[in-house]
């Protein structure tokens, strides 16, 4: 019974890490707390955004969002969100600016977008819009699947106790398998910094 507990509890803690994961903190679903901007009003640029673009347009006849940006400006990779029949949609681009103009298409039914700057010839930009979630979220996130692989950890050295018994050598091992009730924090924080790296910063 007690190694039934223990499956479920595992399982439970992978399942929990795996769906927190994709319900809520995968970027398609980031974006829902950002501003949009209607396409009939031209976009206005974040104080940050204005070292490195001249200008973010939507040309609502061609169906593309033009990206004009200043001579320093060699590469960089956007955030685009729009919304299309009142659902999001995000997608991220690697721009070359080598012809200083980029124009990348959009839905002709997109209804509002907005625009995030996340990297400029490989340097991260800062600033107030936010799309991919915060590391103190992936480890909140990652509080409930660790514990319960501490639980699953417990109950089974509970049911190996008998077994454990004059063995020394035994319990060194128990005591190390209890720390991977932390792996789900790992799991989750290595996450985040390999989400940014492939999707970020990756495609430059």
């Amino acid at each position: 019974m007690l190694l039934i507990i223990t499956l479920v509890l595992a399982f439970l803690s992978v399942g929990s890490a795996a769906g927190l994961y994709f319900l809520l903190i995968y970027p398609v679903k980031a974006g829902k707390r950002v501003e949009l901007t209607n396409v009939n009003t031209p976009f206005s640029l974040d104080p940050e955004y204005k070292d490195h673009l001249l200008k973010v347009s939507l040309n609502k006849q061609n169906n593309e969002l033009v990206f004009v940006g200043k001579e320093s400006t060699k590469r960089a990779v956007v955030s685009v969100i729009t919304k299309v029949n009142n659902k999001r949609q995000y997608d991220v681009y690697s721009l070359d600016f080598s012809g200083m103009v980029i124009a990348i298409p959009v839905d002709p039914a997109v209804e509002e977008y907005t625009v995030v700057l996340e990297s400029v010839n490989g340097k991260k930009v800062n600033s107030q819009r936010q799309v991919k979630p915060k590391l103190l979220t992936y480890i909140l996130y990652s509080i409930l699947p660790s514990l319960l692989a501490v639980a699953a950890i417990i109950v089974y050295g509970v049911f190996c106790s008998t077994y454990l018994k004059d063995y020394f050598p035994s319990y060194v091992f128990y005591y190390f398998f209890a720390a991977l009730g932390l792996l789900p924090i790992g799991i989750m924080v290595g996450s985040y910094f390999l989400l940014d790296l492939i999707t970020f910063k990756g495609r430059n």
